[in-house]
């Protein structure tokens, strides 16, 4: 499936996804800054979870004007699971466009989409939340018009196998011959 996948450096991901827009934020006067970056892994599909970062900064660096800033944090928030977040000083979101922010096609402040570089089909957090609840993650985004946007994704640690079993419902017995 399209799922199956591997142990994910979390960090890794980020750290790339990091050094391919540090150049765009540059030439548009944003300050691009790694806060917190925590080593963890997780279980799941690379080039998703690389897609859900690229989008998530490049989200960040569309709706952030010259002179702000950018943070991207990742930590344990405790033993079992991985946050990643993105905060930026942009223009925000409204609160009566923050719950529809998810949905396939949704422009929040239709102002925005006049913009020639925020210009897209409104596909980018959509995606994003499918491919983080495939990944049994959790996807949230807290704004303030005028003052910036939180994107936070929250993913489950990989353990080792035999606690990946479990963790994911699944149980083995292991017979032994005494």
């Amino acid at each position: 499936t399209l799922l199956q996948g591997e142990p994910v450096s979390l960090r890794d991901v980020v750290v790339k996804s990091i050094e391919m827009f540090r150049g765009v934020a540059e030439s548009r006067g944003i300050e691009l800054h790694i806060g917190a970056l925590e080593a963890g892994k997780v279980h799941g599909n690379r080039h998703l979870l690389r897609q859900v970062v690229n989008n998530l900064i490049d989200n960040a660096v569309k709706y952030t004007p010259s002179g702000g800033k950018i943070e991207v944090d990742l930590t344990r928030d405790d033993k079992s699971s991985m946050r990643l977040a993105v905060k930026d000083t942009g223009i925000g979101i409204s609160p009566e466009d923050l719950p529809h922010v998810y949905e396939r096609f949704f422009r929040a402040d239709r102002s925005r989409t006049r913009m020639k570089e925020t210009q897209g089909p409104g596909l980018g957090l959509s995606i994003c939340h499918a491919v983080v609840t495939a990944h049994h993650g959790t996807i949230t985004c807290d704004s303030v018009a005028g003052e910036g946007t939180t994107a936070s994704v929250a993913l489950p640690i990989w353990a080792d196998s035999e606690s990946a079993s479990i963790q994911s419902g699944r149980t083995q017995a292991t017979l032994s011959a005494s």
